[in-house]
C-alpha cells in the first residue's frame, strides 16, 4: 500500500504540474486517486474495483485533487 500511495502521489504531482494549452488559455488540471492494495486471488475482481471506485469518489467528495486509500475488509471469496 506504501508503495500504490506514493505513486498515486506521484502521478497526481504530474498531473497537477502538467501545462495544459488551449490556444492561449493554460488549463489547470487535477487527478484524484483511489488507492487499495490486495491479494488478487483473495477478492473478487468486483470487489476490488467497487472499493477502489469508492476511494475515488470519496476522493472527489473531498475537494478533488487528492488521493484516497481504502482498506479491504477480509477476503470474501470462497476457496
Amino acid at each position: 500500500m506504501k508503495n500504490a500511495l506514493h505513486r498515486a502521489e506521484q502521478l497526481r504531482q504530474a498531473v497537477e504540474s502538467a501545462r495544459v494549452v488551449d490556444g492561449e488559455t493554460i488549463l489547470q488540471v487535477t487527478a484524484s486517486f483511489g488507492v487499495t492494495s490486495a491479494i488478487s486471488f483473495h477478492y473478487e475482481t468486483e470487489t476490488v474495483i467497487r472499493a477502489i471506485d469508492a476511494a475515488l469518489y470519496r476522493a472527489k467528495n473531498s475537494g478533488r485533487n487528492c488521493i484516497v486509500p481504502i482498506e479491504l475488509d477480509a477476503p470474501r471469496r470462497e476457496s
